[in-house]
């Protein structure tokens, strides 16, 4: 209740042990699916418009401003 998850460094700052490892274990559990299917991925935690801590898994590099990140 009224804690601040606007951002990864929130989320990590406020949130409990028990959500964090549910949190991370939930990124793996979807990067290690999207691997089975892609040659490729790229994970952004990018908050653009987005204000509450989310993790973004692409095929293709999306909101990555430099160029040696976006390496296709």
């Amino acid at each position: 209740k009224n804690k601040n998850y606007s951002t990864l460094k929130d989320f990590t700052d406020n949130a409990s042990k028990k959500q964090q490892k549910e949190f991370w274990k939930k990124v793996a559990e979807t990067t290690h699916e999207f691997m089975k299917k892609n040659n490729k991925l790229w994970i952004s935690v990018s908050g653009f418009g987005v204000y509450y801590t989310h993790v973004r898994i692409c095929n293709q590099p999306k909101y990555y401003f430099s160029e040696k990140l976006k390496i296709n």
